[in-house]
């Protein structure tokens, strides 16, 4: 596991719970990624609550744990893999 930082520059409705993804401090796109196939991936609305209790919005700037894992998919290479038992937090 790492941590990393972003600004969240995209945050979708997807089956009810979002699709976010962001820009690094070095640039680099990251689409965040649930582990639950049932909502194909897609972040729950529960998943996007920060430790100072609000929701993650856009331009925020949070700190999130990725796990080692990447997604396996060649057609969206920025998508990892957060993990779910750390709460995002907002810098």
């Amino acid at each position: 596991m790492f941590e990393e930082k972003i600004v969240i520059m995209g945050k979708s409705a997807k089956l009810a719970n979002y699709c976010i993804a962001g820009l690094t401090n070095k640039g680099k796109w990251i689409r965040l990624i649930s582990a639950n196939p049932r909502i194909e991936d897609a972040v729950p609305v529960e998943d996007s609550i920060c430790t100072d209790g609000t929701e993650v919005n856009l331009l925020d700037v949070v700190k999130v744990r990725l796990l080692d894992k990447k997604v396996e998919n060649p057609f969206q290479p920025e998508n990892f893999y957060y993990d779910e038992h750390y709460r995002w937090e907002k810098l």
